[in-house]
């Protein structure tokens, strides 16, 4: 059996800003979900299994309820799927948001600051990725023609 990744990267965000967030990422082939529970973040990270998980909080302030929701998937995922790589974006440069995401157990902090942001940001999690395209370290190339 090939499991091959349609969407290796699955960006999370809570109720909201989806159309921001969409916009920014749009020539993306990533997966990218709203929620509104833990439990929704939860079954979506089950069901897609992405090589990454990204949750964006980069229009959100730390205390605010999206942010705190936010907070609790990372720390929920984390708890159940250790081995997943978490990265949170967030807005600008507040430690106070990064030293949160990093004690609930993300992987990675990457300060959001404007449009150039967003493609250091693209930049850092395509880094992420396996070399040989998301296929490589599930089976054999998405072909189905195993290598020689």
């Amino acid at each position: 059996m090939i499991c091959v990744h349609e969407h290796p990267v699955l960006l999370i965000t809570p109720t909201g800003c989806i159309q921001a967030i969409q916009e920014a990422y749009a020539q993306e082939r990533w997966l990218i979900v709203r929620i509104d529970s833990v439990g929704d973040a939860l079954r979506e990270v089950r069901r897609i299994k992405p090589n990454v998980l990204v949750l964006d909080m980069s229009m959100y302030r730390c205390g605010a309820p999206e942010s705190d929701l936010t907070l609790r998937v990372v720390h929920e995922v984390r708890r159940r799927i250790s081995k997943q790589t978490i990265v949170v974006l967030g807005a600008g440069d507040d430690p106070t948001m990064e030293q949160a995401a990093r004690s609930q157990g993300a992987s990675i902090y990457l300060a959001i600051n404007g449009e150039l942001g967003h493609y250091n940001a693209r930049q850092h999690i395509h880094g992420l990725l396996p070399r040989d395209g998301p296929a490589s370290a599930h089976g054999p190339p998405a072909s189905g023609v195993p290598p020689r």
